[in-house]
């Protein structure tokens, strides 16, 4: 799961955490759910209630689009040489950043510069690619109340917003 948001709308860790919420979201995305039962209906209003879906009129639909797998497979594709320049860069400057920092804190904490280091690393680069993307109009910040710009992928099936 992948998001952008620069306030909090939901918290995508629900769908992580509950399979059975996932499985529903994905069900409904692909028309597959067309007699829910009690149980059912009950993850669907947590699905609304969370952003996922809405209910237009009773009949509900989710608030992210779904790709094939074959469609996220050309779009991994499409995405590899940037993604693998941007690995490379950014093993660099966490070597640096490990280097650099066990050279100047104390010996306790030397066990602890690489965890402190990826999470400098998801901020500094992945904030900083993300802010990017939105100066340059790639990714939008001035999304529809309905839309949620995540990625949830689950056994070949991918939600997107864009």
């Amino acid at each position: 799961m992948i998001d952008y948001l620069p306030t909090d709308r939901t918290y995508h860790g629900t769908l992580y955490t509950n399979r059975k919420l996932a499985n529903i979201l994905i069900r409904l995305a692909s028309n597959k759910l067309t007699d829910p039962n009690d149980y059912d209906k009950e993850y669907i209003a947590e699905l609304i209630k969370l952003g996922y879906a809405i209910n237009n009129d009773g009949v509900i639909h989710v608030t992210i689009p779904v790709f094939t797998r074959s469609q996220i497979a050309a779009l991994y594709e499409l995405l590899n040489p940037i993604t693998d320049d941007l690995l490379a860069i950014s093993t660099k400057i966490k070597q640096m950043t490990d280097s650099i920092l066990l050279n100047h804190v104390p010996g306790h904490l030397k066990e602890q510069v690489s965890g402190v280091s990826c999470m400098r690393m998801f901020n500094d680069i992945i904030g900083a690619v993300a802010i990017n993307m939105v100066s340059k109009d790639y990714l939008k910040a001035n999304w529809e109340p309905n839309e949620i710009p995540t990625f949830f992928s689950n056994r070949g099936i991918s939600l997107i917003t864009t």
